[in-house]
Parts: structure tokens; sequence; C-alpha cells
């Protein structure tokens, strides 16, 4: 298994998962914390992002009976739902845009980040319209992704040196 490689962007997000089980060797509360924290974070962001913002904005559509209804009532929401998740979330992006290190880290820039998280805000929009609009489905899917992708890092942080981690996040465990 590999060790972590972090951008600066991946380390500020991935800070909260070193401070909740970074450290823990035991699986067993390594994965509840994992799965508690996943499943509460894509529960709130996908009843705001889908169950009040996309709504929202496809109720306000539906005003307009003039307009072709596919595209105002399902894309326009949509679009813009995935954009403002995909915004939000460059938070982790330094001002300063790292270079690509060549050491295994990918480089860091708001665009790139905003195009991969829209994308996934894109694909929970999607998935919130072709299920009748209900959140089970998003939620399940966003969860799982995050749950995945934090398994994966916490898989990392065991293999590698506690030292190195302690390095890596001890400039960041300060700001939580």
């Amino acid at each position: 298994s590999k060790s972590l490689q972090y951008s600066a962007a991946q380390m500020e997000q991935m800070r909260p998962l070193f401070k909740i089980c970074g450290r823990c060797g035991a699986q067993a509360p390594a994965l509840v914390s994992i799965v508690v924290w996943q499943l509460a974070i894509a529960l709130a962001e996908e009843m705001y992002y889908r169950g009040f913002l996309q709504s929202a904005l496809r109720f306000v559509a539906s005003m307009f009976p003039s307009l072709p209804p596919l595209l105002l009532a399902e894309a326009v929401p949509l679009v813009f739902a995935a954009a403002i998740f995909g915004l939000v979330h460059t938070e982790f992006v330094p001002e300063e845009v790292a270079e690509p290190s060549g050491d295994g880290a990918s480089s860091d820039s708001k665009l790139r980040w905003f195009l991969i998280t829209g994308s996934y805000g894109a694909l929970y929009g999607l998935l919130f319209v072709l299920c009748g609009h209900t959140l089970q489905a998003p939620i399940c899917m966003h969860a799982g992704i995050n749950i995945g992708l934090c398994l994966r890092d916490w898989q990392r942080m065991q293999n590698t040196p506690s030292g190195t981690l302690e390095a890596m996040f001890a400039s960041n465990v300060e700001k939580a």
C-alpha cells in the first residue's frame, strides 16, 4: 500500500481525518468514526445543495411556464447548485497555487478543484432528479464516495511513519 503524499489542498481537506482517526490503529473505531462523520457531511450537504438550493431554483423556474420546462425546471437548477457546490469546495486550495511537485502529489488550483467537485455536485444533482427529487440516493452516493476516499487515506496514514504524519499536519493541527 501507498503512504500519504498530499498537495497543500488535500492536506487541508484531510486534516480532520488525521485529527479524528489518523493515530488510531484499531480498525473498528476508525471505521465507525469515518462512517458517522461522512454520513453527517453528506446529509448536511445534500439537504442544502439538492434539498434546498436545487429544489428552490426548480420552484422559481416553475413560475415561468412559457420557458422550456426540462431546461429551466431541471438543468438550470442542477447546474447552478453543482457550481455552488464546486465553488464552496475550493476553500481548501491556498491562494498561492502549488506547482506540480514531482513527488506524486498532484498540483492544486481553484479551477481544478472547482471542476472536480462541481462534477460530483452535478452527479448528485442528476441522481436527485432521476430519483424523483428525493435525497436518499444522493446522500448514499455522496457518503459512499467520501467514506471510500477516507478509508483509502486512513489506510495510507497507517502506512506512513508517525513522525512524517506529525510533521505533515503539525501546522494544520493548530488551526482546528
